[in-house]
């Protein structure tokens, strides 16, 4: 009776440590696959998941499992990554027509090349088609607890790093570069700055016809006070007035006597009526002629 007991206890013994030594057989592919396919983003379709099961590891009682696999998948739908404004949008929008600030062109200077919040918004560019293959290499760990699979370890070695997010994953303004939003945006930023370049440019002309018109006039009314002055200064004009010597005054007689080169030399007669005998000539000219402004 001793004997089967201690047959009965040996048995036991090394049912436990070929479990413990063996857990490993208790994890299917399967199993390890479908792991690997809940850990990758959910808008990949999974084509086929190949496995590399490396040595087992004991962590105390139990035995983990590592294995390293490769994942091959296919976007269910095109996929992004963003774009920033002076990359791309900025080339298309300068291709369209849009005029940059220039130091020195005062026609674009003061604002007027506002982009209308277009470096605000959030470009994107297709990074991933249905059509590509993406493949994923990581290594993820398993081990058998009783009658359950826990799984840990997981991580991707490469595959993500050029794999874009769908449309719905950017905000609702965002916009894919070279779409019809995308290109009717860009060409709205450049009508309004051409409309308000054309703006600029008729201003400017009506003030360069308004200061024409004004130039004309003051040259008109420049030439008639100076035919005015050359008929009041030619020779035989003749002026009476009043010459006041402190409290006294006497009578005085202007009288032109020549006029040349146009005005740039008069000559002139002062006279006392009372005594003709004290006259006084003189020579000067006509200042420059030019209008009020």
């Amino acid at each position: 009776m001793k004997a089967r007991h201690l047959g009965m206890i040996a048995v036991s013994v090394a049912s436990i440590f070929l479990a413990s030594c063996n857990q490993e057989a208790g994890i299917s592919d399967q199993q390890v696959s479908d792991y690997i396919k809940i850990q990758i983003p959910p808008y990949l379709t999974v084509k086929s998941v190949t496995l590399q099961r490396l040595t087992a590891a004991s962590q105390g009682v139990s035995v983990v499992q590592t294995y390293n696999f490769k994942l091959a998948g296919a976007p269910e739908e095109p996929l992004f990554v963003s774009a920033s404004f002076d990359s791309i949008p900025e080339r298309d929008l300068i291709s369209k027509g849009f005029k940059e600030t220039s130091a020195g062109n005062q026609l674009l200077e003061g604002g007027r090349n506002d982009l209308k919040g277009l470096d605000q918004i959030q470009y994107l560019k297709q990074a991933n088609q249905p059509s590509d293959t993406i493949t994923i290499y990581g290594t993820v760990g398993a081990r058998k607890m009783v009658d359950k699979v826990d799984f840990g370890g997981f991580s991707v070695a490469s595959g993500l790093e050029n794999l874009g997010k769908p449309k719905g994953s950017f905000p609702p303004t965002s916009l894919i570069v070279g779409s019809a939003a995308y290109n009717e945006v860009l060409d709205g930023v450049v009508r309004a700055q051409n409309a308000e370049l054309a703006k600029i440019r008729a201003a400017e002309q009506d003030k360069r016809v308004s200061d024409a018109a004004m130039l004309a006039a003051k040259q008109a009314d420049d030439a008639k006070r100076k035919r005015e002055l050359l008929a009041a200064t030619a020779a035989g004009a003749h002026y009476r007035g009043t010459w006041f010597i402190r409290s006294s005054s006497k009578i005085i007689d202007l009288e032109f006597t020549d006029q040349e080169m146009d005005g740039r030399i008069l000559r002139a007669k002062f006279t006392l009526p009372d005594d003709p005998s004290q006259a006084l000539e003189y020579e000067g000219y006509l200042e420059p002629i030019s209008s009020p402004k």
